[in-house]
């Protein structure tokens, strides 16, 4: 393999490897967003009878 070859590959890995940490992070942020709603949902719950006082 000829230098632009091998650089090409180095390129076209390091962007396979970046856009598998976007979406690793993606999914991160997703889950996150995820575990805030369900929490929002709880105190939701647990204040209900407290303001229907």
């Amino acid at each position: 393999m000829d230098q632009a070859g091998k650089a090409q590959r180095t390129l076209t890995d390091a962007m396979r490897s970046i856009r598998i940490d976007e979406a690793e992070r993606t999914g991160v942020v997703v889950a996150l967003r995820e575990a805030d709603m369900a929490r929002l949902e709880i105190l939701h719950d647990r204040l209900k009878p407290v303001l229907a006082e």
